[in-house]
């Protein structure tokens, strides 16, 4: 009801509205033709609007929320625990795992992260393993075997 109601509106401004100001005025043909040309365009370009407003409410903004923004608060997240992690291991060295452990969530809460989070706990040690893994590699530390405790794997 409500668009067959904008349509009739639309009908009335382009043909009824320059008819009647035609039959009361006495003002050139060019000046009712302008005005004319003007609304035709004004209502084009409203529709146009409602269409992007319509459009930007039905498909951006859902996927802003359920895709663009949690992957972003989880890219923020790693990268924030990568930077907590580099920081530990620079100001404590190897062999103090536990004190760097609470560096690191010393330094994301400080950040403004909720260290009680699983999420944050997780980001944490995934940064923290990637660090060990890349430390192997590089050479700089020995891959633990089967043999040695677990609490050395966190040094």
């Amino acid at each position: 009801m409500k668009r067959i109601l904008a349509i009739l509106m639309c009908i009335l401004m382009v043909v009824v509205i320059p008819v009647v100001a035609l039959a009361e005025t006495t003002v050139d043909g060019g000046q009712i033709a302008t005005q004319v040309v003007a609304w035709v365009l004004c209502s084009i370009l409203a529709a146009l609007g409602a269409l992007a407003t319509w459009a930007v409410k039905k498909y951006a903004i859902p996927w802003i929320q359920n895709i663009a923004a949690p992957w972003l608060e989880q890219h923020n997240l790693l990268e924030a625990a990568k930077t907590a992690v580099e920081y530990a291991e620079a100001a404590l060295g190897r062999y103090n795992g536990e004190d760097k452990l609470k560096m690191a969530l010393a330094y994301l809460q400080r950040n403004g992260w909720n260290i009680e989070s699983e999420n944050v706990l997780a980001a944490v040690q995934a940064k923290w393993q990637e660090l060990n893994l890349a430390q192997i590699t590089a050479g700089v530390k020995e891959a633990l075997n089967d043999t040695q405790s677990t609490e050395q794997a966190t040094t």
